[in-house]
């Protein structure tokens, strides 16, 4: 779940980098670059608290042994 915040961060970036390189402006640039770290600042710990908790509820279900089978 954390790659995927962290790439759609990412792509984001690239997307509004690009959007002012080509719009000339590039004094801009450099509190866009802010912006986006600030972004991904929230957004990686976002991820991983959520991965966690997925992990957390997910974990007992894999450990738990295979219910008895019995004939219908």
């Amino acid at each position: 779940m954390t790659y995927w915040i962290a790439g759609g961060v990412i792509a984001s970036s690239i997307l509004l980098i690009a959007v002012l390189l080509t719009m000339g402006q590039f004094a801009a640039l450099t509190d866009a670059l802010a912006d986006c770290l600030e972004y991904l600042g929230v957004a990686l710990p976002t991820g991983i608290a959520t991965a966690g908790i997925a992990w957390l509820i997910r974990r007992p279900d894999r450990d738990a042994p295979n219910p008895d089978t019995s004939p219908p």
